[in-house]
């Protein structure tokens, strides 16, 4: 193609683009909704690009007004505090698009969350057509038709308007192996270091995918294309791909390796999965149907490229044309597709964690390539091709309805026009030649093609019905303007020192874009020791990366920092203990915490996790009121209470009394034969004070669901009744916890304890190594915190990056921390550099002796100073590059 011709392609691929979108999410504009999905759309998604924009702002504010680059690293907004770095990359900080929000409001971002869907859809388009220019393997049409077929695959509509970020591959892929062919043919490497470094920045979770399939890629392209014979040179074209993309990833490091380090010490790295060997015979079954008309197979296996990318397959086989380049699209088509049929791939493509194929964008690129490459022969078939792709659909047209007969499904008449249009086709194309046929049968190709797709979307969309699922920017807004967080933002302002709070209801993430600080949490990247903090205290959590507070636990709650209880008025259920009312304001009624504590207070001895390893989640949690607990010794100056704490908590029998119907007891718990069933259980003697817990230990479920929210209602001798809800993913489900010790708060009821409901939702075996009720005293509650708080930080200042204040001691003492402990923390007593101890499971310490000091603690994200290092170092070899390349063009003078 001439460069006019190129301009001219890119002029009709850019119309035709619009035009299609248009129609394809027509359905939105006329219900009146975004592309914010309802669930995580609206608590994930568009809140991170809320904070992406007010983060680049308050750069750009500091850049302007006071003349320096200070980058935001930590906030304590986001759940107890977090990196904000490696927690929102995964969402929206490194993505190119995302750097537009820093001029968007935040009342506009739900329509321009909206528009970057389709601009994600018509780049991913745009990167594949420059890969199949400069591959010149069709004409302009062909290339058209690919590029359509790619950009609007139900991959590509299923996970965008999911999770937006998800097509980001999509658009970086095709110019990674631009890049990849451009050093094949011995050209710059400028668009293979380039297109690494921006895929590693954007995705962490992605890059990893993008560098398997690219290696796939590669090595396929050297057997081929090498051989045997000349194996050297294709090992030295490996090594050559292989050196230049390193240099993108050390562009990247800066950003790229703190990202690394935090996934690898998320908790879920280390979580077993269970794999199976083969997917069910219903996946296999729909397999081939799906490559047409996209219905979902699970596991995220979305296909949907229409009737033309099949026949283009199929005559990639069986068309009598042998040429020789064409062995690599045969085999790496069937690489793909036995990685698609296996779930121990799909599990090795996500990461080593559960099984998924969200790298459908790399097999869509592979379908969408090959009827590029094949348009022109579809279009232009000799009669011995057109006959056998005669038989080939009749075949396909008796398989699909025999298996959706079999499966007793109608689903199969979303295939029907289209095979229908297919054979009429084929059968012109024996009888008819010319080029006047071949024009008719091009436009009968691409109508068949843009019909099929667009019935493809409509059909996703009716079944994740739009108005139901998606919100108008109006409803989103409204979700946002949170009561608690209005009420916590007007008690902050009032303030001089820093609290937490606990919202009710409370939104994922409010916090966050609220600039409070809540304790609710939820992102897919945590902070490891938060994750450790809930395992070694049995606090219920839905999950360690989604969590709303410390399960009212009064200790706990107290020892986080929390001062309020905020609950819209109608929501006060669930106050904790010792939380008195004192205000009314913004359509919340305030609770304030009696015993509250500061950010900095201080413990005169320790224990070692050692010491609490042998007792419970609660007895931890009483332990931790009167001693702090440490990883390892702490020093000679500090009273060490090893075999000295005094525990009152107490563990109560449960007797189960009665079952419900379809509900038989057995030796290790309960076989629910009926949804619903209920088991009855009594305790003897409660007693009235204190907290009292529902301890489940080694909880097990067999049976068909992969998540199980078990209903608790306890009644007191008054008839008084507490519900409560837990939670729960088997080890069946995606993303299990791996935790099978829960202590559930039931809250201070202040009487005896009648009796405890456990309601099973579903059919299936309930195992339990114990089920008992815990009495949590809080006798000495008060007091204990007001030792605590004897001597504790002051002057406290929270800046960018930086935490300090001062603290008087009349003896050596133990100041804890209520931030959670990272690698990123560097602490300075009186300007003097300290270790900074992990205690409590997940909080900072420092030892100090008695007097004066100034604390101070400095941020920096963990790995970023040596991430920054191999950047320096990849601009330099970048620079080597770029000056070896300009003295190998000068001419040699004679």
């Amino acid at each position: 193609m001439t460069k006019k011709q190129i301009k001219q392609y890119y002029l009709t691929y850019t119309v035709a683009a619009v035009l299609m979108l248009a129609i394809i999410y027509a359905p939105f504009a006329a219900s009146g909704k975004t592309f914010v999905y309802r669930e995580d759309g609206v608590a994930q998604h568009c809140r991170a690009l809320i904070y992406c924009g007010e983060w680049l702002r308050e750069i750009g504010r500091t850049l302007v007004t006071e003349h320096r680059l200070v980058i935001p690293e930590w906030d304590f907004s986001i759940g107890l505090g977090a990196n904000i770095l490696t927690t929102l990359n995964y969402y929206a900080i490194g993505d190119p698009l995302n750097l537009f929000t820093a001029f968007v409001p935040a009342r506009y971002m739900p329509y321009f969350f909206s528009f970057l869907v389709l601009v994600r859809n018509y780049l991913s388009g745009l990167a594949f057509s420059a890969f199949c220019i400069y591959m010149k393997k069709s004409r302009p049409m062909g290339i058209l038709a690919g590029a359509i077929t790619y950009m609007l695959c139900s991959y590509a509509l299923y996970a965008g308007t999911v999770h937006p970020f998800f097509v980001n591959p999509m658009i970086y892929f095709p110019l990674v192996l631009l890049g990849v062919e451009k050093v094949f043919r011995r050209e710059k490497p400028w668009v293979l270091i380039v297109s690494v470094c921006v895929s590693a920045v954007s995705n962490f979770y992605f890059f990893y995918m993008i560098v398997l399939e690219t290696i796939i890629y590669v090595l396929v392209r050297c057997i081929c294309t090498y051989g045997w014979k000349r194996r050297r040179e294709g090992l030295l074209m490996i090594l050559k791909i292989g050196g230049y993309s390193l240099v993108g990833v050390l562009l990247s490091a800066v950003i790229f390796l703190p990202i690394i380090r935090t996934f690898l010490n998320d908790y879920r790295i280390e979580k077993e999965y269970t794999i199976a060997s083969f997917y069910g015979k219903l996946y296999y079954e729909k397999l081939l149907s799906s490559f047409v008309s996209g219905l979902s197979l699970g596991a995220y296996t979305e296909l949907g490229y229409g009737m033309p990318a099949l026949l283009a397959v199929a005559l990639l086989f069986l068309g009598e044309n042998r040429k020789k380049y064409r062995a690599e699209l045969k085999l790496l088509f069937v690489i793909e597709t036995l990685l698609l049929m296996s779930p121990l791939a799909g599990h090795i493509l996500n990461g080593f964690s559960y099984t998924s194929n969200r790298w459908m964008w790399g097999y869509s690129m592979l379908c969408a390539y090959i009827l590029c490459e094949l348009w022109e022969e579809l279009t232009a078939m000799s009669t011995k091709n057109a006959a056998r792709l005669l038989a080939f659909s009749v075949c396909y047209t008796a398989v699909i309805t025999h298996c959706f007969t079999m499966l007793r499904k109608t689903r199969v008449r979303y295939l029907l026009p289209s095979i229908a249009v297919a054979l009429v086709l084929l059968a012109v194309c024996l009888f008819r030649r010319g080029k006047q046929s071949r024009r008719a049968v091009q436009a009968v190709l691409l109508g068949l093609m843009l019909a099929g797709l667009t019935q493809n979307a409509y059909r996703l969309f009716e079944t994740r019905s739009i108005p139901e699922t998606y919100r108008s920017a109006e409803q989103i807004n409204a979700y946002y303007d949170g009561k608690p967080e209005k009420a916590a933002k007007k008690l902050q302002e009032e303030s001089e020192e820093f609290f937490r709070y606990v919202g009710n209801p409370s939104r994922p993430n409010a916090a966050a874009n609220a600039g409070t600080y809540g304790m609710n949490f939820y992102w897919s990247l945590s902070n490891g020791n938060v994750s450790d903090f809930f395992a070694k205290t049995q606090t219920y959590v839905m999950r360690f990366y989604s969590y709303r507070n410390l399960n009212e636990r009064t200790i706990l709650t107290t020892l986080a920092g929390n001062r309020y209880y905020i609950c819209e008025a109608g929501k006060t259920q669930n106050v904790p203990y010792g939380y008195r009312k004192v205000d009314e304001q913004e359509g919340c009624v305030i609770y304030e915490n009696e015993n509250a504590l500061p950010l900095g207070y201080c413990y005169d001895s320790y224990i070692t996790e050692e010491e609490a390893s042998a007792w419970n989640g609660a007895q931890r949690e009483e332990a931790m009121a009167q001693s702090i607990i440490l990883e390892t010794e702490a020093g000679k100056e500090l009273q060490s209470k090893d075999g000295q704490i005094a525990l009152a908590g107490r563990e109560i029998a449960l007797y189960t009394t009665k079952t419900g119907d379809g509900v038989t007891e057995t030796e290790r718990g309960f076989t629910v034969d009926e949804k619903g069933g209920t088991a009855v259980f009594h305790a003897e003697e409660t007693g009235k004070e204190g907290e009292f817990y529902l301890c489940m230990e080694g909880y097990g479920f067999e049976g068909k669901g992969k998540q199980i929210t078990l209903s608790v209602n306890m009644v007191t001798a008054s008839g008084k009744e507490v519900s409560r809800e837990m939670f729960y993913e088997t080890k069946k489900s995606k993303w299990p916890s791996g935790i099978e010790d829960f202590t559930v708060n039931l809250g201070c009821p202040g009487e005896e304890i009648r009796e405890i409901t456990i309601t099973f939702p579903l059919v299936g075996k309930y195992s339990f190594d114990r089920i008992y009720l815990w009495n949590q005293p809080l006798t000495d509650y008060e007091q204990q915190m007001n030792a605590l708080r004897k001597d504790h930080l002051v002057n406290e200042q929270i800046e960018t990056n930086r935490v300090s204040g001062d603290i008087t001691l009349e003896d050596t003492k133990i100041l804890c921390l209520a931030i959670p402990w990272d690698g990123g923390w560097t602490a300075y007593v009186d300007g003097e550099k300290q270790p900074l101890l992990k205690a409590n499971y997940m909080f900072g310490a420092l030892v100090l002796p008695e007097g004066e000091h100034h604390i101070e603690l400095r941020y920096r994200t963990p790995w970023m100073n040596a991430g920054l290092l191999l950047t320096i170092i990849g601009v330099l070899i970048l620079i080597g590059i770029a000056l070896y390349d300009r003295r190998k063009e000068k001419p040699v003078q004679k």
